[in-house]
């Protein structure tokens, strides 16, 4: 089976339709994907020492993300959060509609982070490029945590 891609999603064919002679003839028939949107994950790793942990995720929550949802293509974020070793690490994987929107947000270099200056003070290391992934599988709405 072929994917096809189209405007409202991607769509597969699959073989239907025995012939005559009792071999099978391929048919093509679109059938919804699992995967109705082809959307792009951003992710990026910094780290704070524990006495910065608290400020950094609150100037991340206050200043970064409510900023960045009027920018057309994004999709939303999530920010987590683990002890590792003697730093926390911060995680934070913004969706994206598309390469083409979050190119158009984070410029040409998209892989660049983008890491302003104010908030580099608070961070002991961090990943100087983003990784990007297209999402294959996603939670429905329906599934989703209450506080996604």
């Amino acid at each position: 089976m072929s994917a096809v891609k189209s405007r409202e999603g991607a769509h597969f064919s699959a073989e239907f339709a025995p012939e005559s002679n009792g071999a099978r003839k391929r048919k093509r028939a679109e059938l919804p994907s699992l995967y109705a949107a082809a959307m792009i994950a951003r992710i990026w790793r910094g780290y704070t020492t524990h006495a910065n942990a608290e400020a950094y995720a609150a100037a991340l929550q206050a200043e970064i993300l409510p900023g960045i949802m009027k920018v057309p293509g994004y999709r939303g974020s999530y920010l987590l959060k683990r002890l590792y070793g003697e730093e926390v690490e911060f995680v934070t994987v913004m969706l994206w509609e598309s390469l083409e929107s979050l190119s158009a947000f984070a410029g040409p270099d998209y892989e660049k982070a983008i890491v302003p200056v104010e908030r580099r003070k608070f961070l002991s290391k961090y990943e100087e490029r983003s990784a990007h992934y297209e999402i294959l599988m996603q939670p429905a709405a329906a599934d989703a945590p209450s506080g996604a």
